[in-house]
C-alpha cells in the first residue's frame, strides 16, 4: 500500500550536475521515489535530472524552503515578490520534470523568526503570494504545493497540521495541500492520528517520515504503527520519503541542529530506515493476519529484560496481551541485588528447557549479550532480532526458541511489528532441518567430551 521516498539531503546538501548519480541510486537501493531537495533553482540541472530520472525509471518530487530575500512575510514588499519570482521557477522545474509535489517551508522563509506569535498581516502577505504561485501552478499542470508545519524553533508561521489546513483552505485554489513531517508532529502535535484526520483525504498531499532525533526510522520515538495506521485510514496513497542531514553540511546544519552522526553514512540510515518502516507498514497493512492465542503454541510465552531493556520490556508485554496470547514476566531482577543480564538471560532459556514455556523474548541494551547467555542452555536457542528478516529467519530458518532484542538500537513500534512476525512463524525444516541437526549434534559431542 505505503509507497517509499528517500530524500537528495540524504547525499547532498545543494543537489547539482554532480549529484546526478544520486537518482540511479535511489532506485538501486530500493526507493520508489527521490525528492529533491531544489536550494537554487536558477541553477538547477532540470534537463539533467529528467533525463537520469527518466532512465532510472524513478518518480521524482521536489521540496524547497524560501530564505531571507524570498521571504513571503518579509515586510519589504520587494522580497515578497523575489519570493513569487522564485517559486514561478520552482513550478517550472516540477513541470519540465513532471513531478506532482512541490512540498517544504515554502511559505515563509525558513528560520525566519520575530521573537512574537505569527500576525494577521503576515498571514495575508504570505496567502497572498501562494494564491499568486499556486494560480500559476494550475494554469501549468496538476502539481500540488504542499506546505509544510514545521517546529517553532524554525518558523512561528505554521507549526501544527490544524493551521497548514487552514492556509490551504484561505489560499483557496485547491493545489495547495499540507506535507506532514514526523520529526516536527512529534514535537508540536498532540495526537498523530488527530494531525493526519485533521487533513484528511482532501488536503494530505505529501508526507516524511523522518525519526524523532533524525535518527534511523524504527529507532527512537515516532508512533510509527499509530501513524501509518492513520494514514491508512484516510486511504493516503501518496509518497513517505526519509529525510536527514548530514553534520558535515554547511548551509543547514544551523537551522537543523545537526551535530552527530546517526548512521555510518546517510545512506546507510536511508537504508535501514526503509527496512525498519517496510517492517512497520506491512505490520498496519496486514493487521487481520496478526497472531492470536490460537495461531501459536499452547504454551505461555516468557519475557524479562535488565534495566537498561525494562522500557521496551514493558511495551512488549502489553502489546502481546493485546493479541491475545498468554505471556508471563518472569521478572527476575525483583526482590535480588546484582543481578546481570547473564542471569536473566540463563533464567529464562532454563525454563524453556525444562519445557515450561514454549517461546520467551529477552531485552537488554544491544539484545547481544542475553544472546549469549541463552545460548549457554543446552537445547534452547536465541538469536538477536533488529529487522524483518532475521525476525523471520531467527525462527523459519534457525528453530530458535528465544528472540532478543536491544532496547538502545531499536524502537517500541519496529519491535512490537517483529514480535508480531516472530510469533507468526514456524520451523519449516526442509534444507534448515540438517543444519539445526548439526547444532544438537555439536551439543552432544561436547557433552559427551
Amino acid at each position: 500500500m505505503f509507497k517509499f521516498g528517500v530524500d537528495s539531503f540524504i547525499w547532498s546538501e545543494d543537489f547539482s550536475e554532480r549529484d546526478l548519480w544520486i537518482i540511479p541510486k535511489a532506485k538501486e537501493l530500493g526507493f520508489e521515489v527521490l525528492d529533491i531537495a531544489v536550494a537554487h533553482p536558477e541553477t538547477f540541472p532540470t534537463k539533467q535530472v529528467k533525463k537520469k530520472a527518466n532512465e532510472a525509471s524513478i518518480e521524482v518530487v521536489t521540496t524547497t524552503t524560501l530564505n531571507k530575500k524570498t521571504n513571503f512575510i518579509s515586510p519589504d514588499p520587494k522580497i515578497r515578490a523575489n519570493g513569487v519570482n522564485s517559486m514561478r521557477k520552482l513550478v517550472d522545474i516540477n513541470v519540465e520534470l513532471g513531478s506532482r509535489i512541490l512540498g517544504g517551508v515554502n511559505y515563509a522563509a525558513w528560520g525566519y523568526l520575530t521573537g512574537k506569535p505569527r500576525t494577521e498581516q503576515e498571514w495575508e502577505w504570505s496567502v497572498t503570494a501562494m494564491r499568486e504561485v499556486a494560480e500559476y501552478a494550475k494554469e501549468q499542470s496538476n502539481l500540488v504545493i504542499a506546505v509544510e508545519p514545521v517546529n517553532r524553533f524554525e518558523t512561528h508561521f505554521l507549526n501544527i497540521a490544524d493551521d497548514a489546513v487552514r492556509y490551504c483552505k484561505d489560499v483557496g485554489t485547491g493545489n495547495v495541500k499540507v506535507h506532514l513531517d514526523s520529526f516536527h508532529m512529534i514535537r508540536e502535535e498532540t495526537s498523530f492520528t488527530n494531525a493526519v484526520k485533521t487533513c484528511g483525504k482532501q488536503y494530505l498531499g505529501y508526507v516524511h517520515v523522518c525519526e524523532s532525533n533524525r535518527g534511523i526510522p524504527g529507532t527512537g520515538l515516532v508512533p510509527w504503527k499509530e501513524f501509518f495506521t492513520a494514514l491508512k485510514s484516510i486511504d493516503y496513497t501518496g509518497s513517505l520519503v526519509i529525510e536527514s542531514f548530514d553534520p558535515g553540511f554547511e548551509e543547514l546544519n544551523s537551522l537543523c541542529a545537526i551535530w552527530r552522526r546517526f548512521a555510518e553514512s546517510g545512506e546507510a540510515l536511508a537504508v535501514e530506515g526503509l527496512r525498519n518502516l517496510k517492517t512497520i507498514a506491512k505490520d498496519v497493512t496486514t493487521a487481520q493476519d496478526e497472531p492470536t492465542s490460537s495461531t501459536i503454541a499452547e504454551k505461555e510465552i516468557a519475557i524479562d529484560s535488565d534495566d537498561a531493556g525494562l522500557p521496551l520490556k514493558k511495551v512488549i508485554y502489553e502489546h502481546i496481551r493485546s493479541k491475545g496470547i498468554p505471556v508471563v514476566d518472569l521478572n527476575y531482577t525483583k526482590d535480588k541485588a546484582q543481578i546481570h543480564y547473564p542471569d536473566i538471560g540463563y533464567n529464562l532459556a532454563s525454563k524453556i528447557q525444562a519445557g515450561k514455556f514454549d517461546r520467551g523474548i529477552l531485552i537488554c541494551g544491544t539484545g547481544l549479550g542475553m544472546t549469549i547467555a541463552a545460548n549457554k542452555v543446552e537445547g534452547v536457542y536465541a538469536g538477536t532480532c533488529h529487522d524483518a528478516y532475521s525476525a523471520e529467519r531467527v525462527r523459519k530458518s534457525n528453530n530458535a526458541q528465544i528472540m532478543t532484542m536491544g532496547a538502545r538500537i531499536i524502537g517500541p513500534e519496529l519491535a512490537k511489528s517483529l514480535v508480531t512476525l516472530w510469533l507468526q512463524c514456524e520451523f519449516q525444516g526442509g534444507r534448515s532441518q540438517p543444519k539445526v541437526d548439526r547444532i544438537v549434534e555439536i551439543e552432544d559431542e561436547f557433552r559427551k567430551a
